[in-house]
């Protein structure tokens, strides 16, 4: 027992200093990419187990995964519309389906989705009227 207490204290330090999972039927808006204000109006919605928003462009929406500590992003399907801001509306999405891992900040003011590669896709509750 005494060898697995180092092990446990670990593993409960490890749960501390994050928010909690992400609640189903939140919405979210898309603030930022890698520390890089993102340029044009995005959502994400979240529920029980597919995902949806609306990009720059396009709608879309996916399956969702609820893993133990992340969420899987399905590849989406979105519409085909084309606009200036589209280039970036296919980086956020393909940002999307890489997130490895979640946060959600204390008081739930911030989500975070970080891809593979490191890079986080921040987001701000959408409160009504945005």
């Amino acid at each position: 027992m005494t060898r697995l207490l180092p092990l446990i204290v670990l593993l409960l330090l490890s749960a501390c200093g994050r928010g909690g999972p992400v609640p189903p039927r939140e919405s979210w808006a898309l603030v930022s990419i890698g520390g890089v204000p993102y340029p044009a109006p995005a959502t994400l919605g979240l529920g029980t187990d597919r995902y949806a928003g609306r990009g720059p462009c396009n709608a879309y929406s996916g399956q969702l995964a609820r893993e133990v500590a992340r969420l899987a992003f399905g590849v989406p399907e979105t519409g085909e519309a084309a606009c200036p801001a589209l280039a970036a509306e296919r980086t956020y999405l393909a940002y999307l389906t890489d997130v490895r891992a979640q946060d959600v900040t204390e008081g739930g003011s911030t989500l975070i989705l970080t891809t593979g590669s490191g890079v986080e896709l921040r987001f701000r509750p959408l409160t009504s009227g945005v």
